[in-house]
């Protein structure tokens, strides 16, 4: 809902609203549907909660006193800065770090990330809650079941104990999370959409699939936009499997309230041996490549801490849902014709041309009850993502105005 002189970027420029027409171009920028928060006054987290998690002969004073100063303690459900610390802990839960080294009572906060971007992203989340990081470059040998390749990421580290404290009494993992045992804590299973969002989206970040669409060859056959999204991954030591399908559990439960549905939950043996000679299993979250599931993995959860995911996803997730609106559009008009044809006893070629259908559907969903199908080949994802970026840039697409309607005629056509 926009006022005529709103602006909108087009192919000729900059235009107001009240100039633009039904089939205009302008530009989007695809985005994560939003979340209202859920305002509790409840507190999460006090200073002797931190106290129980801080180690002997640590300055606990200190830290509770820069905890106070930053308004982190006491730590309240309706928080602002809750949504930040639970990105932070989905991303403790995937490529991060409570690192703590006993001999020299060090701590550190530690993340990898894929790039530069992704990097400057924690960095200002940390930031906002007053807390400073230092992140570099890092290249990385690697040799797995003999097949070498180099692995290019960013370290970051926070080194405050304040911080620490506060994320390890919140339930993140400390030390390497493949020899531990931990599970999403209670407070975060039992709070709002915004906040298992944020987790949930920084988690995907790390351990999340990488969705894409590739067109699918057929014999004698036009290829198909086939949807691909690999498993969610993470690895436990054998002895531990247990713990690790119980943690996939709970992850499956967090997508299937934002409407990503999972196959099946599996373990497999991981061929690699560590150094300690210690055997590890791979924990396998498995996600149907069903349109429905992938649209709401896209709009409805998202990535965050990966500037490369989260723009693939924006991508895919804009052509999923245009799929999913012809589909409902097409739903609607099976229910029009069979009402038509039963009803008012309309013929079928009246309702062919009043529904703008060929008489050949019409007459297959009214006289043999089939069901009503969209010509998903039609539209191809690389062609359609080549002409939708054409000429824009920073995850922007061209999308075409389906209708305008004055404020007072508006009604929720949103998918």
């Amino acid at each position: 809902k926009v006022t005529d002189d709103h602006r909108f970027y087009t192919p000729e420029g900059w235009k107001k609203a009240v100039e633009l027409n039904a089939g205009n171009k302008v530009a989007v920028y695809p985005s994560t549907e939003f979340i209202g928060p859920r305002y509790s006054k409840k507190i999460l987290i006090n200073e002797e909660d931190i106290r129980k998690h801080a180690f002997k002969n640590m300055r606990v004073d200190l830290y509770i006193k820069e905890l106070r100063d930053n308004g982190l303690v006491p730590l309240q459900f309706d928080n602002p800065n809750l949504l930040i610390i639970s990105r932070l802990i989905g991303a403790q839960f995937s490529d991060g770090s409570l690192y703590y080294l006993k001999s020299n009572n060090y701590r550190e906060i530690s993340f990898s990330v894929g790039q530069k971007e992704d990097a400057e992203e924690i960095k200002q989340d940390l930031n906002n809650l007053g807390y400073d990081c230092t992140f570099k470059k890092k290249i990385s040998k690697c040799n797995i079941s003999g097949r070498s390749f180099v692995m290019r990421s960013y370290a970051v580290r926070c080194q405050s104990t304040s911080l620490w404290l506060l994320l390890k009494a919140l339930g993140a993992p400390v030390g390497n999370k493949t020899n531990t045992i931990y599970k999403i804590p209670v407070w975060l299973m039992e709070a709002g959409d915004d906040l298992q969002r944020e987790f949930l989206a920084a988690y995907l970040g790390g351990d999340g699939p990488t969705i894409n669409i590739r067109l699918q060859k057929r014999r004698d056959k036009e290829p198909y936009n086939s949807l691909l999204i690999n498993d969610i991954e993470f690895h436990k030591r054998a002895d531990l499997e247990k713990s690790g399908l119980i943690l996939a559990y709970q992850i499956s439960k967090f997508l299937s309230k934002f409407g990503v549905e999972v196959n099946r939950i599996f373990s497999e043996d991981d061929k690699y041996v560590r150094k300690d000679k210690s055997r590890v299993k791979i924990i396998h979250i498995q996600i149907p490549k069903d349109f429905e599931s992938g649209y709401n993995l896209c709009h409805k959860i998202g990535y965050v801490y990966t500037k490369q995911k989260s723009l693939n996803s924006k991508f895919v997730g804009e052509f999923l849902r245009k799929r999913l609106f012809e589909r409902q559009l097409c739903r609607q008009k099976y229910k029009d014709a069979t009402s038509l044809f039963r009803e008012k006893k309309m013929s079928i070629k009246k309702i062919s041309l009043q529904l703008g259908l060929s008489a050949n559907t019409v007459f297959g969903w009214v006289r043999y009850n089939k069901k009503p199908t969209t010509f998903k080949h039609f539209e191809k994802y690389p062609t359609w993502l080549r002409e939708a970026k054409r000429g824009l840039r920073d995850g922007l697409l061209w999308e075409k105005i389906k209708r305008i309607m004055t404020a007072s005629d508006w009604v929720d056509i949103y998918i």
